[in-house]
């Protein structure tokens, strides 16, 4: 199967689940929260729930101002919400796949690799729900996507590309909160990139953080102004409510098919077998600790809501591992029977 084909069918595909999740569309309770502290600021009262408490129940401003704009045009937010996160479904499928091809090395092997992902029931499910999930999950992958190509070596370290991964990280931390650790993250994979090719700018470092620090310090400004407090009031309530458990943690592995590459004698590495490039390395160390920080995180009633963000890194970073080994039959049965199982628990839900 030629390049070309792929593409072809990766558009019907990514098309399918598009359907799929059209087709399964809901919206949950929650997101009549967001829509109401919408309506109020359309209507002049200001980003609250009640006009005579200014108390910040979302987690999700930049999704708040986003659904404020249809209200602001006479609409429901509910059809305008399912849309805006259906095209972004879309292409954060779109863009998964570019970076699991350039991580594999080729297209073929790199389809293989995503397949696993654009089945996945959590990502499906939550494609549609009227909160930020979706659009979260894509910034998630924006930043992460232009980490890989700062990753190349034959690509400059300019000022322009470093200030745009900063808009993108700055998206992503007005989205949701626990973009902060993706802001960590992005901090260590641009020091460690210049440790590599023997640089010691910190100039690249300012020219990320500058827009960051703009941006998202003059929103904690007037947050702490307006509210009186940095972080919003979900995160006093649902402090002492946490239902993530080891329980939890195991139910998703489980279900997402996680183990199902490591039958594939996966512990069995060779010592030569060494991901290429830090930015493979990164996303293991960013994946695995996201998924156990959930652990010490309040909880949330939504399944597996809050790890759509790494989701898709962690079905496919096993799989590129087979890959690596040269195992490419071990890798497309691996991905068939994980394809099968997220069909499986689809149905049980």
């Amino acid at each position: 199967m030629n390049d070309k084909r792929i593409q072809w069918l990766v558009l019907g595909l990514i098309g399918l689940a598009v359907g799929y999740a059209w087709l399964f569309r809901h919206v949950e309770d929650d997101a009549f929260i967001t829509f109401r502290y919408s309506k109020h600021l359309v209507e002049g009262i200001g980003p609250v729930w009640n006009a005579d408490q200014r108390v910040e129940g979302y987690t999700n401003f930049l999704w708040m101002l986003l659904m404020a704009i249809p209200i602001a045009m006479g609409l429901d937010p509910v059809l305008p919400s399912v849309l805006l996160s259906l095209a972004c479904l879309a292409l954060n499928l779109w863009l998964l796949l570019r970076i699991a091809q350039r991580m594999a090395g080729d297209a073929k092997t790199g389809f293989w690799i995503w397949l696993p992902v654009l089945c996945n029931h959590t990502l499906l499910l939550f494609a549609t729900s009227g909160m930020e999930t979706a659009m979260n999950g894509l910034l998630w992958t924006v930043v992460l996507y232009q980490l890989q190509l700062l990753d190349d070596p034959g690509r400059l370290l300019n000022p322009q590309r470093l200030v745009l991964l900063g808009l993108s990280l700055a998206a992503c931390l007005l989205s949701r909160p626990e973009a902060a650790f993706l802001f960590i993250a992005v901090l260590a994979q641009i020091r460690a990139i210049q440790w590599l090719r023997g640089e010691k700018i910190l100039i690249h470092l300012f020219w990320a953080l500058l827009p960051i620090t703009i941006i998202v310090g003059l929103w904690l400004l007037w947050k702490y102004d307006y509210y009186g407090d940095l972080l919003p009031n979900t995160f006093y309530v649902k402090r002492d409510q946490a239902t993530s458990s080891l329980k939890w943690i195991g139910l998703f592995v489980v279900s997402s098919g996680l183990w199902i590459p490591w039958l594939f004698g996966l512990k069995r590495i060779s010592p030569n077998v060494d991901p290429r490039g830090s930015f493979v390395r990164l996303v293991w160390a960013l994946s695995v600790n996201f998924l156990f920080l959930q652990f010490f995180s309040p909880g949330d009633y939504l399944e597996f809501r809050l790890l759509t963000p790494v989701l898709p890194m962690l079905l496919m970073l096993p799989l590129l591992r087979l890959a690596r080994l040269g195992r490419h039959r071990s890798l497309r049965i691996a991905a068939i029977f994980m394809i099968l199982l997220a069909f499986i628990w689809g149905q049980g839900h």
